[in-house]
């Protein structure tokens, strides 16, 4: 065995019967999210959450944090997966790290220089080289001068998104989620007809329909 399952052996042992089964949850909801990736071009390119860096960071007073001690089983579920894709799947596995989880680790402020800049970036991927992945890759923070734009315009489409959010708040919404057609056929009378219409889709379709400037993100892009 390896020397990091020696250690989440250890870990998992230390465990209660409760935690270990919330462990089993959150390492098979991890599997699951993977699955898509089976079977893929090489390397596999992982974003890595500003959720996971964190639970990285305070990865100590976690596990001694009764309030907190979930986060800490999550963040050995996350270990458990990378353990296995790094020492036993034979993939090339790779960790992204991109100007926006950048920017919510780095509390959404913008380093004032590039000293700064570098400073909590070589933090990210000291937290990051814990999972062993020998291959670690940062999009659009190739420089402080880039870095910069791409974060300058993150915080820009913040505030685009959070103003829109309130205008639609303060915006009066009543909507039938049912609508109602008549029609005929050869062999019965007029008839009645109610069509669902989900949430999710009339939510669509209000958002699809405001203007809003944004040098970041692209609305078009389909998730």
């Amino acid at each position: 065995m390896t020397k990091i399952s020696n250690w989440l052996l250890d870990i998992i042992n230390s465990l209660n019967q409760q935690e270990k089964v919330i462990l089993l949850q959150d390492f098979v909801f991890l599997c699951d999210n993977l699955e898509s990736i089976f079977g893929m071009t090489e390397p596999w390119l992982l974003i890595i959450d500003n959720q996971i860096l964190n639970d990285l960071k305070y990865r100590q007073s976690n596990e001694y944090n009764a309030n907190h001690r979930k986060r800490y089983i999550r963040l050995i579920a996350v270990f458990m997966v990378f353990n296995f894709l790094v020492n036993y799947s034979d993939k090339r596995i790779g960790i992204v790290l991109t100007p926006c989880i950048f920017y919510e680790f780095n509390q959404r402020k913008i380093p004032d220089n590039s000293k700064s800049f570098n400073s909590s970036l070589d933090n990210c991927f000291s937290l990051l080289n814990e999972f062993g992945v020998k291959e670690l890759f940062s999009f659009g923070l190739d420089n402080y001068k880039i870095a910069r734009l791409n974060l300058k315009n993150i915080c820009h489409d913040e505030k685009e998104i959070l103003k829109l959010i309130q205008k639609l708040k303060r915006k009066k919404m009543n909507f039938e989620l049912y609508q109602k057609f008549s029609g005929n056929t050869k062999n019965s009378k007029d008839s009645k007809i109610e069509l669902f219409n989900p949430p999710f889709i009339i939510a669509f379709q209000l958002v699809a329909q405001q203007r809003i400037n944004l040098k970041y993100f692209d609305r078009n892009i389909e998730i």
